[in-house]
């Protein structure tokens, strides 16, 4: 997807909750930029940092590419007006609590003619066969409910295109990035270690308004151990991108 961008070399770039710093890099793989990720979480910073320097050590950079990683917060980008050539924001959307401020931020600092590249997630788009556990899915609806209230949610992709206009940017494309597998799920597999991870992280915040800690717990334990002998998952993310007017 991000060759579809048309990154030219020189171009200036800024990643907002930027993680691990996946799309800086892979930018610096395919042209040569100056990359700048940012993400309001230090821990994921410094995991980003030893990522880049060992793909540096192994030159996997273009020539000329530089990657940086700074704490930074999208409602309040330090950075000037105009400042780079194309922002990007992958999954970040969902956890906002405002949109158009996060929108219009961005649109400050992308230089007219610049671009704009925003991925989500909308569940209207997901299907699963056969139905996930209600153990998984009670946790996943609080947690849906968490997002809601933060101003975010699971079905926040559909709503961005409408929010990059509104900040002054044409919106130039919106993308469906599809996604599907068929097999078994399982204690220790990858995608269930995450999902775990990602729910307790959140417990504190949960029990506190959604839902009580014994339910939280006997569910989290279920889900933990629950084995799925064969499950098709199919859906898809969207991506807009839009140019600064």
């Amino acid at each position: 997807m991000l060759a579809l961008l048309g990154v030219l070399p020189g171009w200036r770039t800024l990643d907002v909750g930027t993680g691990f710093g996946p799309v800086p890099m892979e930018l610096a793989v395919a042209a040569r930029v100056d990359a700048v990720g940012i993400d309001v979480d230090e821990s994921v910073l410094q995991i980003a940092e030893a990522v880049r320097a060992e793909a540096a050590g192994r030159d996997a950079f273009i020539p000329g590419s530089r990657v940086t990683f700074t704490q930074g917060d999208v409602f309040d980008i330090q950075h000037p007006d105009a400042s780079f050539d194309l922002t990007t924001a992958r999954f970040v959307f969902q956890h906002l609590q405002s949109h158009a401020s996060a929108a219009s931020e961005l649109a400050r600092v992308v230089r007219p003619g610049g671009l704009v590249c925003l991925v989500d997630v909308d569940d209207g788009l997901s299907v699963t066969y056969p139905e996930p556990s209600a153990a998984y899915m009670r946790l996943t609806e609080t947690l849906t409910a968490m997002q809601e209230r933060r101003g975010g949610g699971r079905t926040v992709a559909r709503t961005l295109p409408a929010r990059l206009d509104e900040a002054g940017f044409d919106v130039l494309s919106v993308l469906l990035i599809p996604e599907a597998g068929y097999g078994p799920s399982q204690p220790g597999d990858l995608n269930r270690t995450f999902l775990l991870e990602r729910f307790r992280a959140a417990r504190q915040e949960l029990v506190e308004e959604f839902i009580s800690a014994d339910e939280f717990d006997a569910c989290l334990e279920q889900f933990a151990v629950e084995i799925v002998p064969a499950e098709c998952v199919a859906g898809a993310h969207l991506a807009v991108i839009g140019r600064r007017r």
